[in-house]
Order: structure tokens, then sequence, then C-alpha cells
């Protein structure tokens, strides 16, 4: 299944980020395909360690999870990159 109008909200130190992106989910696998600042896409991409609980690594070192309770249009988690963390918040559109 592929969700192309996605939101992502990050939280972290300096605020609040909504931003839009791709979400690509497999059997056992997701892919969120982020649109950053200046329009540089960033793919984070992990497997499903637990059902509808989600590991994530990027290319430039980021890390982070995601969590999903069935039928929910919302991924809720953590993340780590580039030296700031916070959490973050995937809206899956209707």
């Amino acid at each position: 299944m592929i969700i192309k109008n996605a939101t992502s909200a990050s939280y972290y130190g300096s605020g609040l980020h909504d931003e839009p992106c791709k979400v690509r989910l497999s059997d056992k696998q997701l892919d969120v395909i982020c649109t950053y600042p200046g329009g540089r896409e960033v793919i984070w991409y992990g497997d499903e360690i637990a059902p509808g609980h989600y590991r994530l690594d990027n290319r430039e070192g980021g890390t982070g999870t995601l969590h999903c309770f069935p039928n929910s249009r919302f991924l809720d988690g953590w993340w780590q990159e580039n030296g700031e963390e916070g959490m973050w918040r995937i809206t899956l559109s209707s």
C-alpha cells in the first residue's frame, strides 16, 4: 500500500515542523519518504519488529521508531538525526 498524501509533524527543540511525506507499507516493512525544507527527500526505512511497531533508519545516520494501532490513521514515534532528536506523528490521508 502506498499513501502519497501523508503529513509528518515533527516536534523538537526548535518547534513543530510539518512536512509532506509518502508512506509505503508492505508486508513487515515501512518506508516513509519525507520532503525536508528546500525540497530534499529523505527516505526512512525499516522492518516491523512486532505487530504495528517499526524500527527505522535513513542513509544520513538517522534512527527512529513508529507505532500504529490497527485501523488508525496515525503513526507515532521518536527519531534522532544530525544531533537532534524529537517525536513525530505521521497522519495518513483518508
